[in-house]
């Protein structure tokens, strides 16, 4: 007689419940593999961040330690760093000139820092200086006084003279209208004394000197250099100053064979500051600023 194998008979409770133990098992398998790859992913993120932080750091280190290799570069003295220059070739020594920057309508290139976008303003017997006008004057040293910007111009080209062997030195600059007037009048009280009548008096000093309110000194852009005497014509640094005045913005004011345009006579120790632009037209035209203005060349 064979025996019944005995089977075990489960409730619908216990298969309920058995079922949801094998899904939790599963899913807290599930759950386990997801948070390893989520670490090893995480392990992979760090390591690329420190190994890029790593090759930043060396690329730092070497610009640093190349930078520190390189020679400094030296840069090309101004006329501010140099006033024992200035002061040696002027008679007599004094205190070392200015040379502030000053501002302009436009941008003067980096390659023509004496480059002037306005016209120059003409003063002369007919055209006096505007009542509104008003020089932006600084010292220069040895007790003068001149036009900011024209300042650093004459003090490059002082170097440049002092390089090819020409010594250069102001004898007049900035003269405001009190100092033209009493200029003026002793001229005339010297030709008075001299026989001349007043009114031939003050003509022949008006062919010298110009008169109050129309002299290009009380501008500030009008220097007088070396010498007061007509036979500077014949120097080695006259004959300099023609050739490379306009290289730094200057111009000879009062040309020969131009004082029928002028009214004044050929002053070869004159020179005005109007910028290299303007200059070197006048210049190379041999030309008064007069004609150039005009357009008359």
């Amino acid at each position: 007689m064979k025996k019944k194998r005995y089977q075990k008979r489960y409730t619908r409770a216990e298969i309920i419940r058995n079922r949801i133990l094998v899904v939790l098992v599963v899913l807290a398998l599930a759950l386990a593999a997801a948070c390893g790859l989520s670490m090893l992913g995480d392990g992979d993120e760090v390591s690329q961040e420190q190994s890029s932080s790593s090759s930043r750091s060396e690329t730092e280190q070497e610009q640093s330690s190349s930078s520190q290799e390189e020679p400094s570069s030296q840069e090309e003295p101004s006329s501010e760093q140099e006033p024992s220059e200035q002061s040696s070739s002027q008679e007599p020594s004094g205190e070392a000139p200015s040379s502030q920057p000053v501002s302009v309508s436009g941008e003067p290139s980096e390659e023509d820092p004496f480059y002037e976008p306005e016209m120059p303003i003409l003063v002369n017997p007919t055209n006096r200086i505007p009542e509104d006008y008003v020089p932006d004057v600084a010292d220069m040293g040895n007790g003068y006084q001149f036009d900011r910007k024209a300042t650093q111009a004459y003090n490059e080209m002082l170097r440049a003279a002092n390089a090819d062997g020409i010594s250069l030195w102001v004898v007049s600059a900035y003269r405001d209208n009190d100092k033209q007037t009493t200029n003026f009048n002793n001229k005339v009280k010297e030709y008075e004394a001299m026989g001349y009548s007043a009114q031939e008096a003050y003509d022949a000093t008006a062919k010298i000197i110009a008169v109050p309110g129309t002299s290009e000194h009380s501008l500030g852009l009008a220097l007088d250099l070396n010498s007061l005497e007509q036979s500077f014509e014949n120097t080695e640094t006259y004959r300099w100053l023609v050739s490379h005045c306009a290289e730094y913005g200057f111009i000879l004011r009062y040309p020969k064979d131009k004082e029928d345009i002028t009214d004044i006579i050929f002053e070869p120790w004159h020179y005005r500051y109007v910028g290299t632009n303007h200059a070197k037209i006048i210049m190379e035209n041999k030309i008064c600023l007069e004609e150039y203005l005009s357009g008359d060349y």
